[in-house]
């Protein structure tokens, strides 16, 4: 089915200012065409190392990963894997580690895992930027995307983790014509695709579930067909076109996707009991039918919670919403947030049939509960509008609980005047859009509706940032980006520009051949030379022999110094804060030789407010092990800090601190204390002395829930510093034999144990 160009003209949508939506070669999702490459990354592709320097196999754990430091080398990865058998699949229960930032512009690249060749393996992006990655496969049978097929085969294979991909230009269809061929000639493709993976999935007969966590993608995407009567059958998202039995965790897509099928902000189509939980979807998405600002089509029991998406969608024909396109088989949306603007331009010839359009979900046999649609809807058939939050709830459908703008049509349902189905629920509720922005805000929190914006790609040695998330309602930063670089400095030699002086410093500027960035390097002060002095003539004197008496020696005494004590963070101060309502409970384990303890309380800091800490009491006794800080407001953040100390004299000497401790008091149904820490690197580690290992550890919440950050998400105590330390980012290194216990610890305080045992190199 192809777009119909005049009808758009008379279309205009409700929105604020009047919107037309305009032909296919004006969308605004159909961007204009600015990438240029040749060739393909395959064809230059080097291998990685398999083996260490001692012949030791790598990849066979997550702390002994193959390392990849170069498109070249990722190239090899996809090249190996898609050339490879089922029954010889390279990357199966393999770990990958990206080491740096990647620029795949200039060439073609050819997805990881195609032609049913899977990628079976973990791949860790470690942080690291993948810039220009560019995809054309319209004249191809290939599947498109950075992956193409991931697949679980079994516990430990198919993790996507911490990928952040920018920039991105993909291209592919659902078919297209052969060369030479004429009429209806026609060849099927794949049809289906995404920035990161154009196929995600579990095998449930194993119970593994394939996962991605923590990615980023910034792109776009374009899937025609290049047939004049095909049906659009693509299946085309920001993270990944197809899911099954796969779970995705706190992962960003901000994405322009245009196309003739099923289209989705986040993800195309999920299905079999897969899990979204905390991910967020922003741009523009332009599809068919099944087109969703979040999903286009949910299936068998998915489950999405707290998910968002702040995407404008078009669809010229039906099953269309501002999260959902399409629902069925009993999916669950739960507490997710759509504030894009939906609009609707469903035509069949010179006929309109039934859109089943809505602010929130197009067509819904599922469940839908604390869900909100913020945006505006419109449709070009009168006969039958858009609703403001869904187009259709069938039989067994449930929608309770929800929200919509109260601009929006009034009813449920946009397909007739009670077409909800006889045993379907629908309660939602319009509400003033600043009431509901309000409500959002403060209730769920200010990342319920975010942007993208700030991103700037890296060019030569010159610097890009990923950008920062920011709210959508008041522009706050929500996440901070950080800087990137594809390729080092070229300094010259560089120019003093201020000469040392006596006593002062200093400064040598160093300029950048590639992109003129300037950088100083301080110049050594000059020595301060003391004034010459005159020595003063003494007449000489005839000196008195005197005989020589030996002296008495008497010792010399020394005032004993008292010791300046080092405050240590102690992980007997640092134990779970237990929150309730109106209370918030510290209990601590006694510290050895202490006289007493202070505890110190306040508010977290909020929008930019510091709030510092004070004072709140003072435990007078070293066997107390406890305090209670009553009076709290409910739904409400506190930190915390616990100091033990001695008395000397009449001072008292800072001994042990805990670390700044940060706990909600109960009352929210969104947000909650973690309930745990987990590690994966293993709880009883024997390592040599000098060696390093990073700790792999999560944050676990309640279900359902979700948690602000105060602090880093983990943090580390080290019981015997002198053993052994752990940086800020989790890696140990070890310093002489011993045993030693490290406590990974959540901003609540609540931790897990690792216990290492250090021993000398063989």
């Amino acid at each position: 089915m192809k777009r119909k160009l005049a009808i758009f003209m008379s279309f205009v949508m409700l929105f604020s200012t009047a919107v037309i939506l305009p032909a296919d070669k004006e969308h605004p999702a159909k961007a204009e065409e600015t990438v240029t490459a040749s060739g393909y990354w395959t064809d230059v592709a080097e291998p990685f190392q398999t083996k260490d320097a001692s012949g030791n196999v790598l990849g066979d754990s997550r702390d002994n990963p193959i390392l990849i430091e170069s498109a070249e080398q990722l190239a090899y990865l996809a090249k190996e894997i898609n050339e490879g058998t089922k029954e010889n699949n390279i990357s199966r229960g393999k770990y990958y580690r990206l080491e740096k930032n990647i620029d795949l512009s200039g060439k073609y690249w050819t997805a990881i895992g195609i032609y049913g060749q899977e990628f079976q393996g973990s791949f860790n992006g470690n942080g690291k930027v993948i810039q220009g990655l560019t995809v054309d496969e319209t004249k191809t049978k290939k599947t498109a995307g950075f992956f193409g097929d991931v697949y679980a085969i079994e516990k430990g294979c198919g993790l996507l983790e911490d990928i952040t991909i920018l920039g991105a230009d993909i291209k592919g269809t659902y078919c297209y014509k052969p060369e030479g061929g004429s009429g209806n000639d026609k060849i099927d493709s794949t049809g289906y695709g995404a920035i990161l993976a154009a196929s995600v999935f579990g095998n449930d007969k194993e119970n593994a579930m394939a996962e991605v966590v923590s990615c980023r993608v910034q792109g776009k995407l374009v899937f025609e067909g290049d047939w004049a009567d095909g049906d659009g059958e693509t299946a085309v998202g920001g993270i990944a076109g197809y899911t099954s039995y796969a779970y995705m965790s706190e992962c960003k897509a901000q994405v322009n996707i245009y196309g003739d099928g099923r289209m989705g902000g986040f993800i195309a189509v999920a299905g079999n009991k897969s899990q979204f939980i905390s991910c967020r979807a922003m741009g523009v998405v332009d599809g068919a039918w099944g087109v969703g600002g979040f999903v286009g089509e949910a299936w068998e029991e998915s489950t999405f919670k707290y998910c968002c998406a702040n995407v404008t969608v078009y669809a010229y024909d039906w099953n269309s919403g501002g999260f959902a396109g399409y629902a069925n088989e009993m999916p669950q949306m739960l507490g997710c947030v759509a504030s894009g603007n939906v609009a609707s331009n469903c035509v069949n010839g010179e006929k309109y049939w039934s859109p089943q359009s809505g602010g929130f979900i197009g067509y819904c046999n599922g469940t839908v509960e604390n869900c909100y649609a913020l945006g505006k809807v419109s449709c070009i058939n009168e006969q039958y509008p858009a609703a403001g939050f869904a187009g259709v709830n069938v039989d067994g459908g449930t929608i309770k609980n929800s929200y919509y703008n109260s601009g929006q049509p009034s009813y449920c349902s946009g397909v007739n005047d009670n077409r909800t189905g006889d045993s379907s629920t629908c309660e939602v509720t319009e509400k003033d859009l600043t009431e509901l922005n309000k409500e959002l805000h403060e209730n769920i929190g200010y990342a319920y509706s975010t942007k993208w914006e700030n991103i700037s790609l890296a060019e030569g040695c010159a610097e890009g940032y990923t950008g920062d998330i920011k709210c959508a309602y008041d522009s706050e930063l929500v996440a901070a980006g950080q800087v990137y670089q594809l390729k080092a400095h070229s300094w010259d030699e560089g120019v003093i520009t201020t000469q040392p002086q006596p006593g002062k410093e200093g400064v040598r500027t160093f300029t950048c051949r590639g992109c003129h960035k300037i950088r100083t390097e301080k110049i050594k002060a000059l020595p301060t030379t003391p004034p010459t002095a005159t020595p003063t003539v003494t007449p000489t004197v005839k000196p008195t022999v005197k005989p020589t008496v030996k002296p008495t020696v008497t010792p010399t005494v020394t005032p004993a110094l008292q010791k300046s004590t080092k405050v240590t963070v102690s992980q007997k101060l640092t134990q779970t804060v237990k929150s309730a309502k109106t209370t918030n409970g510290l209990r601590w384990n006694p510290v050895k030789k202490a006289d007493g303890y202070i505890i110190y309380a306040s508010l977290c800091n909020e929008k930019g407010k510091e709030r510092k800490l004070k004072k709140v009491a003072e435990i007078k006794n070293g066997d107390t092990t406890s305090y209670i800080h009553r009076g709290c407001k409910k739904n409400t953040w506190y930190k915390y800090k616990i100091v033990a100390y001695r008395k000397k004299g009449k001072k008292k000497v800072k001994i042990n601190k805990s670390l700044e401790l940060h706990s909600l008091t109960k009352g929210s149904r969104v947000y909650a204390n973690p309930s745990a820490v987990k590690v994966y690197s293993g709880s009883k580690l024997t390592m040599k002395i000098g060696e390093m290992k990073k700790i792999h550890a999560r944050v676990i919440l309640p279900e359902g829930k979700k948690t602000k950050w105060h602090t880093k998400k983990l943090r580390y105590i080290v019981d015997k510093p002198s053993i052994l330390t752990v940086s800020s980012k989790g890696k140990i290194k070890v310093k002489k034999k011993g045993s030693a216990v490290i406590y990974v610890v959540a901003q609540n305080g609540i931790s897990a144990e690792i216990e290492v045992k250090a021993v000398a190199k063989k």
